[in-house]
């Protein structure tokens, strides 16, 4: 199964339901089958989102690299990216942001 978010003010954003569970948890929101983001938690979702996907220090870039077993990851920087573009254009436009599973 997969969540798909939505806000009047951008394209949707689908995620495997494993993905949106991760994020919709950093957000503070409990993982359901539906729900909003209201615009006045988007500035606090925003900012959950970003500090998750800050850059790392170099010495934990460089210890992430000696442990990796040469298959190629999706980071939650990746996977947050869209959703995270989808948050601050919906905060721009002060529309909620809804999901549903699919």
């Amino acid at each position: 199964m997969a969540y798909t978010f939505r806000s009047r003010s951008a394209p949707g954003v689908t995620l495997l339901q494993v993905n949106g569970d991760e994020l919709l948890r950093l957000v503070g929101k409990a993982p359901s089958a539906r729900g909003v983001i209201a615009p006045e938690d988007l500035p606090a979702a925003i900012v959950a989102i970003e500090a998750a996907i800050a850059p790392l220090p170099p010495a934990a870039v460089a210890a992430a690299d000696d442990e990796d077993d040469g298959a190629a990851l999706i980071t939650l920087r990746q996977r947050a990216l869209p959703f995270l573009d989808l948050l601050r254009r919906a905060r721009d436009a002060g529309e909620p942001v809804t999901w549903g599973i699919v």
